[in-house]
């Protein structure tokens, strides 16, 4: 009991610690690179693609990736689609055709008797 107890006042406490944890991303690149300017750049380069994506870096980065994936299917897709109808189409006038055929031809039989 004592450590639902505990669990569940450390979610309700720590809970909050999220917005300050996204602070925290510029400050340990400006303590690995010792640059503030590129700690800054990051921070204002992430911020950037959030506004105006509004995913983070890495969530834009893997659409990117996935987005010829995507296109490719489709692309696959538009020419099974397209052989598909083609093959409908010469099916369609073949029947066409032949029905002409048979028409005239009876015709010339009903006109001769």
């Amino acid at each position: 009991m004592k450590k639902v107890i505990l669990i569940v006042l450390s979610v309700f406490f720590l809970s909050g610690c999220v917005q300050i944890a996204a602070l925290l991303g510029p400050s340990v690149i400006g303590a690995q690179t010792g640059s503030i300017y590129k700690a800054s750049l990051q921070y204002g380069t992430n911020y950037i693609i959030k506004k105006s994506t509004g995913k983070s870096t890495s969530e834009h980065a893997i659409g990117l990736l996935q987005e010829p994936i995507k296109i490719r299917k489709e692309k696959r897709i538009r020419v099974g689609l397209t052989k598909l109808l083609e093959q409908h189409i010469l099916a369609t006038r073949a029947t066409n055709l032949l029905n002409q055929h048979i028409s005239t031809t009876r015709k010339k039989l009903l006109k001769n008797n």
